[in-house]
């Protein structure tokens, strides 16, 4: 040994082989769940700023509505965020799996905005109202999570993250 290091090489010994572990490619899922959660975390910074925008000039029991909103909205954006940089990591896949999750819970909230909240209505003959239109936005801010949380909880995602953790 040299200069007291542990494993550094010496004189006259074999060389020591290296450890044959074998190469897996990172699955396509699993970029693909993270891409789709960092697209969902945009959107979602998008219309959080709105949100934040609308609650300030809000009183009563629109203030706290619209608070609770883009309060979650903020929580699910930052696991979006998180979780996509962990499964990119091989790390774990629990933080972008309750970040989708809540998103899908808030795409629920929004409808129920929309269509239950007291003194509106949803006019089923004014399907381009704007009642309508936050239904059909919901609906659609739904997709991305969806994908993304079945990508994330795929076997081939969880096989990969088990092999990254020597547990295979």
């Amino acid at each position: 040994m040299t200069d007291g290091q542990l494993g550094a090489p010496h004189y006259g010994g074999p060389p020591v082989a290296a450890v044959d572990r074998p190469v897996v490619r990172r699955p396509g899922m699993v970029v693909s769940a993270a891409v789709l959660a960092f697209i969902q975390s945009g959107l979602t910074a998008i219309t959080t700023l709105v949100m934040v925008f609308v609650a300030m000039g809000r009183t009563g029991t629109h203030a706290v509505i619209a608070h609770t909103l883009w309060g979650l909205q903020f929580i699910a954006m930052e696991g979006l965020v998180a979780g996509g940089v962990l499964l990119l990591l091989g790390k774990h896949r629990s933080v972008i799996i309750a970040g989708n999750a809540i998103h899908l819970l808030l795409s629920l909230l929004w409808i129920g905005v929309a269509v239950w909240f007291p003194g509106t209505t949803l006019d089923p003959e004014d399907p381009s109202g704007a009642k309508g239109g936050l239904v059909l936005i919901a609906i659609a801010f739904s997709v991305l999570p969806l994908v993304s949380l079945i990508q994330a909880g795929a076997h081939s995602t969880g096989a990969w993250l088990r092999f990254r953790s020597g547990r295979y």
